[in-house]
């Protein structure tokens, strides 16, 4: 079965998770919509890892998180959860057994996993973190990488400010 062309899938790392869901959104609603407008213009979907969710969300247990998190998917229909599982195993044998990067190890597989299903259909699926040894594993995994310093400044291009 060939894949079709229908879109690329973006899926965001926790780093970039607190730099526009939380900083940018907080600051500045209306650029935040400019980004995601821009983000959608590329990308039919907005994937955010289980894991990754969880490190925004329950790490510090932050209410004001929760309520942005559940804004952005309400009002932005391409943002939402991603729908591969990945076991916590899995993601231990990515990071040699340490916790602290479960989330950029839920990324790649979950990334890698969809990649290798037949019943998903995409372009392409694009890795994107500002975490230089997580961007190495996606891109070790075959997976595409986009840092977030290169989306930073091609968003800047547009003029909107990005923190």
């Amino acid at each position: 079965m060939v894949k079709s062309r229908s879109g690329k899938i973006l899926v965001i790392d926790n780093d970039v998770l607190v730099y526009i869901f939380d900083n940018l959104y907080t600051s500045d609603q209306f650029s935040f919509g400019k980004v995601i407008q821009f983000l959608s213009l590329t990308y039919g979907r907005i994937w955010i890892p289980g894991e990754v969710r969880h490190e925004f969300l329950h790490k510090r247990n932050d209410k004001r998180r929760r309520r942005i998190i559940s804004r952005v998917y309400r009002d932005h229909s391409v943002v939402c959860d991603c729908p591969i599982t990945v076991g916590l195993n899995e993601k231990k044998l990515v990071t040699g057994m340490k916790d602290e990067n479960l989330g950029e190890a839920d990324a790649v597989l979950q990334s890698q996993k969809a990649k290798a299903m037949e019943k998903l259909f995409f372009e392409d699926i694009v890795f994107l973190s500002n975490d230089g040894g997580a961007l190495k594993l996606a891109r070790k995994r075959l997976i595409t990488t986009l840092a977030y310093a290169n989306l930073k400044s091609r968003i800047q291009e547009t003029g909107i400010s990005l923190p």
